[in-house]
């Protein structure tokens, strides 16, 4: 987490949110890198990004709770899936 929760982190986000429109920065689930959640309070918005029929439902709902908990603003939810065969 030392990272993502850094003054350097903050100040480089700084930096290029000055510089641009956009700043989208991604990252690993929530769930699988607890530090992305220092992000969340230098963000302007999240775009959720969950795999059909893989994303369990009782994640969607933690996230929910822990996107709510940091006041992050959801501004966009995308699936994905993958194929496979032919």
């Amino acid at each position: 987490m030392d990272l993502l929760d850094s003054r350097r982190m903050r100040e480089l986000i700084s930096t290029l949110a000055a510089s641009y429109n956009l700043l989208v920065i991604h990252t690993p689930s929530i769930a699988l890198a607890a530090d992305v959640m220092a992000l969340l309070t230098e963000a302007s918005g999240v775009i959720v990004v969950g795999r059909l029929g893989k994303t369990p439902y009782r994640a969607i709902i933690e996230l929910r709770r822990t996107l709510a908990h940091f006041a992050a603003q959801t501004i966009g939810v995308s699936s994905s899936t993958t194929t496979t065969g032919a």
